[in-house]
């Protein structure tokens, strides 16, 4: 998984989708049902890509959470919690 800037400093699965938050202020949305391989026979690899990123905080995330409605809420030491509605 490539496209976050920073360090990934939490994660959270809801059924397919894998949300990330990261140092670099920004929520990652990845279909893990996507896996893709890159053709390369020395050294194959894994890869997910990316749906999108969400940018909202002005520091770096500290806590991701789902919730039962499919709503995310997210934590960032910018003293903020966010409600996020990825799926659409």
């Amino acid at each position: 998984m490539v496209g976050h800037k920073d360090s990934v400093t939490c994660i959270v699965e809801d059924g397919n989708i894998l949300l990330t938050g990261s140092d670099d202020m920004t929520i990652g949305i990845w279909n893990t049902a996507n896996w893709y391989h890159e053709t390369s026979k020395s050294n194959p690899k894994k890869y997910v890509q990316a749906i999108g990123f969400m940018e909202g905080h002005s520091a770096s995330i500290e806590d991701l959470c789902v919730l039962p409605n499919g709503l995310l809420m997210s934590c960032a030491f910018d003293k903020k919690i966010k409600c996020w509605q990825y799926q659409s």
